[in-house]
């Protein structure tokens, strides 16, 4: 009977600690992206102990092979998470995060590099990894999946698209 006390005292001691934890954020995920390649940074904390891993996405390999090995210097945008108290953080990286895993968004770039070249998917690269034109520029993209007959047209289109769906944001 002696070990009783102490084993209470333990497991009261940790579950008063995991409350509180809880209470006080102990707990915490979330995911950033990175505005420069699309990589997914997926961070986590329990209690006070922070655990981090770096996840290529399709967008990521695309810029990879583009980049031809050029380091970069990671630019972290906060995308979602949550934990603790805090049950649903978004962050304003949050479209970028589907734009970064979209097959038809990497589909569309590769064409666009078979047809005009390094510098025209760079471009598109660039708007897919804004913030504020992700949306607009994985939507003009989709079109250039669809095997069009006329690529050069289709592109054109896909231009015009973008402008236009740009142009009406503030």
């Amino acid at each position: 009977m002696r070990w009783m006390k102490p084993f209470l005292f333990a497991l009261f001691g940790g579950l008063g600690i995991t409350v509180l934890a809880y209470l006080n954020d102990g707990f915490f995920g979330g995911r950033e992206v990175c505005t420069r390649c699309g990589r997914v940074e997926v961070t986590s904390r329990a209690y006070w102990i922070p655990s981090r891993r770096i996840e290529e996405t399709v967008l990521s390999r695309f810029h990879d092979k583009l980049a031809a090995g050029k380091e970069h210097e990671h630019q972290w945008l906060f995308a979602h998470g949550g934990g603790g108290v805090v049950t649903c953080a978004l962050g304003v990286g949050g479209d970028l995060t589907a734009s970064v895993r979209s097959e038809k968004a990497v589909q569309g770039l590769e064409e666009i590099r078979k047809h005009h070249g390094d510098a025209a998917a760079k471009q598109w690269l660039d708007r897919l990894l804004d913030p504020k034109r992700t949306r607009d520029a994985d939507i003009a993209l989709r079109p250039l999946t669809d095997d069009p007959d006329d690529f050069d047209i289709a592109y054109e289109e896909a231009e015009v698209e973008f402008a236009r769906r740009s142009s009406m944001k503030p």
